[in-house]
């Protein structure tokens, strides 16, 4: 079970990632038309029931919501850390300009720059 908003984010974020990064470098390896055939048929759960990019956006703006509403400073956020609430999930350098550049969409340009000199950091 996922337990609070960067860890629903990170779940969410990998999963799509390696649908889209490892699946074509997977069925380019391997030389068993068998095995090349049962990769074909999880990418095609994985298009259907997988999280889409839209899946992602959505839980990277409630990240950004939560953030603006309560005024968390991203360096906490990155860390996990929500006011008194200590967990392990992280946002790397990758999640933090991925964040920034919605922000910057959305016209949210000062959490844009939150979310870029957080991931320099």
């Amino acid at each position: 079970m996922v337990n609070n908003p960067i860890c629903a984010f990170g779940v969410v974020k990998r999963l799509h990632d390696f649908d889209k990064d490892n699946m074509p470098k997977l069925h380019n390896q391997v030389s068993s038309d068998e095995i090349k055939a049962k990769i074909t048929q999880v990418k095609e759960l994985m298009n259907i029931l997988g999280p889409s990019a839209s899946d992602l956006q959505f839980y990277a703006k409630i990240l950004i919501e939560i953030q603006h509403t309560y005024l968390i400073p991203v360096t906490e956020l990155m860390k996990g850390n929500f006011g008194p609430l200590r967990t392990n999930a992280k946002l790397d350098y990758n999640d933090c300009v991925y964040l920034a550049n919605l922000c910057h969409q959305d016209g949210l340009h000062a959490l844009s720059i939150e979310w870029l000199s957080g991931a320099l950091k």
